[in-house]
């Protein structure tokens, strides 16, 4: 299809246009491209240092009469109506922007091709975001498309100083890993030509099954393949069924790749979640402290999967950031619905063995009861129940299905009770009542209300009151036809007046705004001047009076406040095991960090087994995980053989092996994820390691309940005050509280002899 410009109406559509910011961006849409074009070969040469990028493919190419239009805005040949986009789509590309988003940030961009129809080479160039050259060219060898970029980013020099070349790198590969997933029938190949040689490869000719064995190791017998389709959207998944630890949670729409942190992959993994009964797992997996890659969130709770989601163009709108993509759909309902019935058909092997294992329980008394009443109904029932998986609503199924035939079954009921204090007679099926027009009367015992635990909400100290309050049920009130209309008319007048008054119109007063500004700057100011100072000297000149309760330290500091300069006494409380876990805390540290690095220990050969992207980014940036402590050799098959680690993971009193391990991989995998979103940049103070830190220094400081003699309180009352975060122990508690201002009292005591004469002769 010939290029064309898109109509007003189709533009009016479409959203903010997209920026290029970065290397992969441009790879990406140029790639795109050759896939619209129909390319079965589509190769990449990449020089981020001198800003370079070439793609070639061997698609269909451009015509000389497409080439007069191209690097024009809202030019394209796939879209050419609202109603082609409210169609399933067929291509990639639709809006006509990113190619000159991508010729106005560059130098010079050239476009050379040949047409499958033609035996001439077209050129064009473009320099400085204006065409300069249409030219023919040496005829081309074979029909395709070439793009040559250089200069990339020379105008958006932020961006380009953000990119930290082996990241950029790393997220092309890894971009092309993720493509070649949906285009089994394509060969990809990627060449840094800073290192002159070839980074990624895969050849055509493969199914999806192929791919994943390639790069993942996976078999198809790995994976579970489900679909579901509704009108125009079609949802396909690829969910792990195995035992294997994979860290990705992919999620496509169209073909593009979606971001991991994105509200999709929230909602299966909370499906997911859900359906495989892993809450509780996950909960108790929030409480660790260690911190993982996003991709590694769910890794040990959520099976790796594969989602391919084909929707219109119109319901749906990607806005790219440096960072990711976002992604947002008109209409959530019907992509949730079907991603929740994705997931149900993937564990719907396991609530059929659940219902097997019920009926082996129940049928015993069952049996005694229903004898009478076993006829096909209950047959059917059962046999519906395991196709449905019993994730069915009960109220939504017919009567068939719920065994109901005649009323009858109105007789047949199972005492309930919730509360042993609550005795319900008969009470009815649920069901059989909201399926039949019947009415029954319920009699209910009411003998005690006393609350047995008490709820949340309540107070504390609200249980004896409870105890004698008497409550009344729904049953208790007689409700009549007067009664319902009043309320029901009440309730009415009731939210008409308060909608009335939400939409009435306020005219705020920009004096009474800047005035209430001011007096809120004002307040502030007096709560600052009225803090109290403490300081180096005031925890050093302290009066230490002794232990308190065997749990804090009682002391008498000197301090002032921020406006004035006259001291005061204070008598302040020091929580005995914050004190210690403080001192122990910069006290471990400064053995474990001298000059900016983390001391190593010697370990045996510690075998690690790391993903191939972890490795390259372990040799990239072998100097700064060195400085962690860090040291290594990788084997010929991609182990990680670790011979010394941070001195700070091992402890000072030694840890388990398993601990140890585990440690030293959080650390990998926190730093490279640092490295990923800082451009190259990592932490000194990893959070893997200070959780540790933490830990050691919280479990062997002295807990409340020990007595220390007032020689020790001094000790620690002195070693706090050479701390340099002296108020606050590891885990961000507060050491010391302020108890009552010791104000000298200096009265002047007069007798009054009168007065005592009087008293004598009394006597």
């Amino acid at each position: 299809m010939a290029l064309k410009k898109l109509s007003n109406d189709v533009q009016s559509l479409l959203c903010a246009s997209s920026q290029v910011n970065s290397f992969k961006r441009a790879i990406e849409e140029l790639i795109y491209n050759s896939l619209d074009a129909g390319s079965t070969s589509i190769a990449i040469r990449i020089h981020i240092q001198e800003s370079t990028i070439q793609v070639i493919d061997n698609g269909h190419g451009i015509t000389k009469t497409d080439f007069h239009l191209i690097g024009q805005r809202y030019m394209t040949s796939k879209v050419m109506d609202v109603a082609t986009m409210k169609a399933a789509p067929k291509n990639y590309g639709y809006r006509g922007e990113f190619l000159p988003n991508i010729i106005a940030v560059s130098q010079m961009v050239k476009m050379t091709s040949r047409h499958e129809n033609s035996e001439d080479t077209w050129a064009k160039i473009f320099s400085n975001g204006k065409e300069k050259k249409f030219i023919k060219m040496t005829t081309r060898p074979t029909k395709g498309t070439t793009v040559d970029i250089k200069g990339f980013l020379y105008n958006l020099n932020i961006q380009k100083r953000g990119i930290d070349p082996v990241n950029e790198l790393q997220n092309i590969k890894t971009f092309l890993e993720q493509l070649s997933l949906v285009h089994n029938h394509i060969s990809l190949s990627l060449r840094d030509d800073l290192q002159n040689e070839i980074v990624f490869k895969i050849h055509k000719k493969r199914n999806i099954y192929q791919t994943l064995s390639n790069l993942f190791n996976i078999d198809k017998s790995d994976v579970q393949e489900l679909q579901v389709e509704k009108n125009e959207y079609k949802v396909k998944g690829l969910i792990g069924k195995g035992n294997k630890e994979l860290d990705f949670h992919w999620i496509y729409v169209n073909g593009k790749f979606i971001h991991n942190s994105s509200k999709l992959h929230k909602i299966t993994n909370e499906y997911l979640k859900k359906c495989l009964n892993i809450k509780e797992q996950t909960r108790l997996k929030s409480k660790v402290k260690f911190r993982h890659d996003e991709n590694q969130l769910f890794n040990q709770n959520i099976p790796y999967y594969i989602i391919f989601i084909t929707c219109p163009y119109i319901d749906y709108d990607i806005d790219y950031t440096t960072k990711q993509a976002i992604i947002q759909f008109k209409n959530w309902d019907q992509l949730n619905k079907m991603l929740e019935k994705l997931v149900k058909f993937f564990v719907g092997d396991v609530n059929l063995k659940e219902v097997k294992n019920v009926e082996k329980v129940v049928s015993n008394t069952d049996r005694r009861n229903d004898k009478e009443n076993n006829d096909t109904r209950d047959q059917v029932k059962k046999i519906i129940d395991k196709i449905l998986g019993n994730n069915s609503k009960k109220l939504g199924i017919s009567q068939l299905q719920n065994g109901i035939k005649d009323q009858e079954l109105l007789e047949k009921s199972q005492p309930r009770p919730t509360n042993k204090d609550v005795i319900i007679k008969d009470s009815p099926d649920i069901n059989v009542i909201d399926n039949m027009n019947v009415k029954q009367d319920c009699n209910v015992e009411i003998d005690n209300f006393n609350l047995r635990n008490r709820p949340r909400f309540v107070p504390k100290g609200m249980s004896q009151i409870f105890e004698n309050c008497r409550s009344k049920t729904a049953c208790d009130y007689n409700i009549d036809k007067d009664y319902y209309e009043d309320s029901i008319y009440n309730n009415f007048v009731n939210d008409v007046q308060a909608n009335t008054e939400i939409y009435e119109p306020m005219i705020q007063n920009v004096e009474e705004l800047a005035t209430k500004n001011v007096h809120k700057f004002q307040t502030k100011v007096k709560k600052d001047h009225a803090s109290l100072v403490f300081d180096e000297n005031s925890l050093k000149n302290a009066t230490v009076l002794g232990q308190v309760d065997c749990k804090f330290i009682a002391a008498v500091t000197e301090n002032h406040y921020v406006e004035q300069t006259e001291v005061s006494q204070y008598l302040m409380l020091f929580d005995q095991h914050a004190v210690h876990e403080r001192i122990m805390l910069e006290k471990n540290l400064a053995d474990y960090i001298i000059d900016d690095k983390w001391t190593s220990v010697p370990v045996d050969n510690m075998i690690l087994k790391m993903s191939k992207d972890e490795i390259l980014y372990l040799h990239n940036y072998k100097d700064k995980f060195n400085q962690l402590g860090l040291f290594w050799t990788i084997s010929d098959t991609n182990e990680v053989i670790v011979h010394s680690i941070p001195e700070a993971i091992l402890g000072k009193n030694p840890r388990e092996v398993d601990k140890v391990i585990k440690a030293v991989r959080n650390v990998i995998v926190e730093e490279i994820s640092a490295i990923k979103l800082q451009k190259g940049c990592m932490s000194l103070y990893p959070k893997s390691i200070m959780d540790l830190v933490f830990s050691e220094a919280c479990r062997y400081a002295i807990k409340f309940g020990d007595q220390l003699p007032k020689n020790d309180c001094v000790e620690l009352i002195n070693g706090l005050s050479n701390c340099k975060t002296p108020f606050q122990c590891a885990h961000g508690r507060p050491v010391m509280a302020v108890i009552m201002d010791m104000k000298e009292d200096n009265r002047e005591y007069k007798v009054n002899m009168e007065q005592l004469k009087r008293f004598k002769k009394i006597n």
